[in-house]
């Protein structure tokens, strides 16, 4: 056994060695989790530590690539592509091909590696960058743009709306289960339920309601050409549920243009009422951007009832659907008592019959 370990390359042994012991590390916290939740059937304790174990984890990674010193590389090209989600939301996919040669064997590659969009316009093919490159075992490396720190990106993280409502769920839905577990406190069960219910509504309607509002600062008109137009009429679902129907389709509309501030074409996209702008791939559509984030636009002329009219149709329905299913049992026991009272006859109605 010993002969056949030794045989092995020094990468897959030290891959298998970091496997082994992060592995090692997680059920170690899982174990430690159940004694620490013995005699609490159903304690959520062992999980939520070894979930935070995990993210521990992968962030002092992404802090030891921090510490990583910076060698040379090469800016071969870049993409830029958006990212659609069923919700009707996006994200730009900003990444950079930068050549460079691995500290550790002198072999020349290159990868792909994600840039803000500070990063992204300011650099072009043949521009030098800096490159942080971390190689673990035989399996795992890890690479990033120098300008692009831990810390930075979760500053970007922080301010991205999406962060604080994550926060939010993580939270109700803990305060959720303390509350099923405690009979004294289940009576604040129903607003905070109400409070998630509400937040659910916010996720799946944000990409749509942050379309919706009006740009705020400096900004200027252009002509774009579209490349895409892709009409929603239902959001969500996944495996095992169902989209949601939209009382508003609406359509997403993608399209590519030269800012002055850059200089070369960015791709952006907004979302308007379905039909309330004739657009067609290829064609021309006039749009407005932020002089300070041009792939932030408007389309101009476009109608946009969809945010307020999808969230108030979806809270109704579902408020609709809640209150079904509460006087449900209620109508239910009536209609037996009604039954009963029907099969047996009134209380106290014997019938007599006359003498002749």
């Amino acid at each position: 056994m010993i002969e056949l370990w030794q045989a092995l390359p020094e990468d897959i042994r030290i891959t298998v060695l970091i496997v082994l012991g992060v592995g090692g590390f997680l059920l170690a916290v899982y174990l430690v989790g159940k004694l620490l939740a013995f005699g609490r059937q159903d304690s959520l304790l062992p999980f939520g530590l070894v979930t935070g174990a995990a993210v521990v984890l992968f962030g002092a990674v992404s802090l030891y690539l921090d510490a990583q010193p910076s060698i040379p590389g090469v800016v071969e090209g870049k993409s830029e592509q958006i990212d659609v989600d069923s919700e009707g939301g996006w994200t730009h996919d900003l990444t950079v091909q930068v050549r460079y040669t691995r500290p550790d064997t002198g072999e020349e590659r290159t990868d792909a590696l994600a840039a803000d969009a500070a990063i992204y316009d300011r650099v072009s093919a043949g521009d030098p960058v800096e490159v942080r490159f971390l190689h673990l075992g035989g399996l795992f490396s890890f690479a990033r743009l120098s300008e692009r720190s831990t810390l930075s990106m979760l500053f970007n993280a922080v301010s991205n709306p999406v962060f604080y409502i994550i926060v939010a769920f993580a939270v109700l839905i803990g305060l959720v289960w303390l509350l099923s577990k405690r009979a004294a406190l289940k009576a604040a069960l129903l607003p905070v339920l109400l409070v998630l219910f509400a937040l659910a509504l916010v996720v799946n309607f944000l990409p749509q309601w942050r379309a919706s509002r009006p740009l705020r600062g400096e900004q200027k008109t252009l002509a774009a050409t579209v490349l895409e137009v892709e009409r929603f009429t239902e959001v969500g679902g996944g495996d095992e549920t169902e989209p949601e129907p939209l009382i508003q389709p609406f359509d997403l509309v993608q399209v590519t243009f030269v800012p002055e501030e850059i200089g070369e074409p960015v791709l952006a996209a907004d979302i308007v009422d379905a039909d309330s702008l004739s657009l067609e791939m290829g064609g021309s559509a006039t749009i407005h951007y932020l002089v300070n984030n041009p792939r932030t636009i408007r389309l101009d002329g476009g109608a946009r009832t969809y945010a307020w009219k999808n969230v108030a149709w979806s809270a109704a329905t579902t408020v609709a659907v809640l209150l079904f299913l509460i006087l449900l049992p209620f109508a239910l026991r009536y209609v037996r008592r009604y039954l009963s009272r029907a099969a047996t006859g009134p209380p106290g109605g014997e019938m007599t019959g006359g003498s002749v």
